[in-house]
């Protein structure tokens, strides 16, 4: 009895072990930034492309676990369609509040509900992207390593207005800086 026992709890065991990897190496494709049309009467003098957040695809984005492996397409222009490889990260629990301290006292809010992730682009070595993104709106950061001299996108919403943003997506050094900026403590 004992030998027949053996082989079938190596064989749960194996079972086991490659439901882990099957869950860990988990391809879930989720779009959650949709591909539009230029807004009319929006001009800019270089390259870009123009994202939404697709609602349903945010949702999925929602129940994917801390850690959890996303696979993102992103538009880039002058490059095309890549297909970022994300791991998602909390920064805040369901269970966070925040306070605003503000002239009359502090108030407190809920958590914002966000889908943040960090991660690369697989067929690009050394890339790095990292992008948080909301139910209306998205902010991202994509390096595109050595191969590329450091291109870096920016994925910035077009409004103030969160409602229903679009977001552009283009190469920061297409664009002209106005002002000088620097992040430092020190003049």
């Amino acid at each position: 009895m004992k030998y027949v026992l053996l082989p079938v709890l190596v064989m749960c065991a194996l079972v086991v072990v490659h439901a882990q990897d099957e869950r860990t190496t988990d391809r879930s494709r989720v779009a959650i930034l949709q591909q539009v049309d230029r807004p009319s009467g929006f001009t800019v003098p270089h390259a870009a492309s123009f994202v939404t957040i697709d609602q349903e695809q945010f949702g999925m984005g929602l129940m994917v676990p801390d850690d959890g492996l996303i696979h993102m397409p992103i538009n880039l222009p002058g490059i095309g369609t890549v297909e970022a490889e994300v791991r998602r990260y909390r920064v805040f629990d369901a269970m966070s509040t925040l306070v605003a301290m503000t002239e009359n006292g502090p108030v407190r809010y809920g958590a914002p509900t966000s889908v943040l992730v960090r991660g690369s682009i697989p067929s690009i070595p050394g890339s790095f992207v990292v992008m948080a993104m909301y139910p209306n709106w998205a902010t991202g950061y994509i390096d595109m390593g050595e191969n590329y001299d450091h291109k870096n996108f920016l994925i910035s919403p077009l409004s103030i207005e969160p409602v229903n943003s679009v977001m552009i997506v283009y190469d920061r050094d297409a664009v002209k800086q106005q002002y000088s900026w620097t992040c430092s403590t020190r003049s």
